[in-house]
């Protein structure tokens, strides 16, 4: 009888070897190592795609005539046109690269290319990643320099992840300032630039056996710089600032030294152009757009624009302080319109804050607490939806009048921008510590979603949900001065408290100095 099972089981496995055998599919399949993985950009540029690095939003674009492929860090899910590709495993960035097994990559590239695209194809063409362990060094991909008005930042995107001993910032003589890589190789060592933005005079590429230096060459005789590093991706930003602001206006030329070798000075107006001084409090909603709605009858429209008269008082106590609202009273306004207020408040030029107040609401009554929201793609589904609410305004605008929602967004998302991003997730964190210390009620976090409002305006911004008034406790407790008085404190002190690091770190500002 075991004879007999044990001939039915050697003939079933006979069996199944003969099916694989004579399938191609599962030839190429078996043909695969599991553990076989091919980085992404090796692989579009074998295909002729591009492939883009959104970090604010955390995802990778990948385009290919004219179709694109959105995919998410962290997550196993890839979004092409209207298709939703689930693959095996998350997608991640290691060593500055990004990493796809080798049958996930077959499949995104078979959707993407609209053809047939196999994994034995993508290792007979070399695309396969060599094992993490085996990688010595770093890479310097590439360099990029944004001029502002008060310093000079440069970017410089690595394959490798650097560590404290790797990179180092030495100053060579009053001039010039070294960023030295040890273990660094250059992809493609570049011709020196000329950058004569009032900082920074040139930039120089040099190629050592074992090292790799970008020589600095900086217009002013005094000069500091901050360092910072970044592993996801891996970069490293280098802020060159001189000890004396600059007479400078995002968008505008900088004032270069005169032939006689005097340098034009600094008017004391122009220099306090360059102080944060200027903040548009947006009460959102308003008029015929009422905002969310308690149970007990309460409008949104009321609370934040209560809050914001509010809060505009108690900011302007601060010597030099200006606060310019959207709408002090009942009428609507449109998003374009708040943000056209915003990107003309100083002067003509735009404002240094943009803070827009709402109050939130949930099909949940039990659903409560405050959050501070930055713009950026919805991370999670509440988020998301927090944004669909309030974006909903758009309905209230009269059609054809001001550009669609998204054509609003991707302004944020070109690099010239992204400070703002990283000076709007510090008030938001700012504002919400402050909020915290004020409301009895349940602290909810920093967010990041797409708000259109947030989207258009050319400064740091945050949207604060001051509390959910679906929830009947905090509906009853948005009805009290005492309240909205409160809320008005915090975010008064989170502008104060961000306009002295703003001003501090700009060296407008001594340390040591009354707040």
């Amino acid at each position: 009888m075991g004879a007999s099972r044990s001939s039915a089981l050697f003939l079933a496995v006979l069996a199944i070897l003969a099916l694989s055998l004579n399938s191609p599919a599962e030839q190429r399949i078996e043909a695969v190592p599991r553990g076989d993985v091919i980085t992404l950009s090796e692989a579009a540029r074998f295909f002729g795609a591009t492939v883009s690095w959104k970090p604010a939003e955390g995802k990778i674009v990948l385009a290919f005539n004219g179709s694109e492929a959105q995919i998410l860090l962290g997550s196993n899910r890839i979004l092409i046109g209207d298709y939703v590709l689930t693959i095996s495993a998350p997608v991640h960035i290691s060593d500055g690269l990004v990493r796809v097994g080798v049958q996930d990559a077959a499949a995104l590239f078979s959707r993407l290319l609209q053809r047939e695209v196999t994994a034995s194809e993508l290792l007979a063409a070399g695309l396969a990643a060599q094992p993490e362990t085996a990688r010595r060094g770093i890479t310097i991909e590439d360099v990029h320099y944004i001029s502002y008005p008060e310093f000079t930042r440069f970017i410089i995107n690595l394959r490798g992840a650097p560590d404290v001993e790797t990179v180092k910032v030495q100053c060579v003589d009053e001039h010039d300032l070294s960023v030295i890589f040890s273990d660094a190789r250059f992809s493609r060592l570049e011709p020196p630039v000329d950058i004569n933005d009032g900082v920074i005079a040139r930039l120089e590429f040099l190629q050592a056996d074992h090292s790799s230096k970008l020589l600095i060459k900086t217009q002013a005789k005094r000069r500091t710089y901050e360092m910072q590093r970044y592993n996801d991706p891996p970069r490293i930003v280098v802020d060159v600032l001189p000890d004396e602001p600059l007479v400078t206006t995002l968008g505008q030329r900088t004032v270069l030294p005169q032939p006689n070798g005097l340098t034009e000075i600094e008017p004391e107006p122009q220099r306090e152009r360059l102080l944060l001084t200027t903040v548009v409090i947006d009460p959102g909603h308003g008029g015929k757009d009422v905002g969310a709605r308690g149970a007990g009858g309460l409008m949104e429209k009321e609370v934040v624009l209560d809050i914001a008269l509010r809060l505009k008082k108690l900011i302007e106590q601060k010597d030099g302080m200006k606060v310019v609202l959207t709408r002090n009273s009942d009428y609507f306004v449109s998003l374009e319109e708040r943000t056209m207020i915003a990107n003309s408040a100083k002067e003509g030029a735009p404002a240094d804050l943009f803070i827009s107040i709402h109050t939130n609401s949930h099909k949940s009554p039990k659903i409560g607490g405050f959050e501070a929201y930055y713009i950026s793609d919805a991370v999670d589904p509440g988020a998301e939806a927090t944004a669909a609410l309030e974006n909903a305004v758009v309905a209230f605008e009269k059609q054809g009048k001001g550009p669609a929602p998204d054509s609003l967004v991707p302004i944020l998302w070109d690099l010239q921008f992204m400070e703002f991003i990283s000076q709007s997730s510090e008030l938001a964190f700012i504002a919400q510590e402050q909020l915290a210390n004020r409301l009895n009620t349940r602290n909810r976090g920093v967010r990041q979603a797409r708000f259109i409002v947030l989207s258009g305006v050319a400064m740091p911004s945050v949207l604060i949900e001051v509390g959910f008034i679906s929830n009947r406790v905090e509906e009853a407790k948005m009805k009290t001065p005492d309240f909205k008085e409160r809320c008005a404190e915090a975010v008064s002190a989170a502008v104060l408290n961000f306009k002295e690091r703003h001003d501090v770190r700009l060296g407008l500002l001594k340390k040591d100095a009354k707040h």
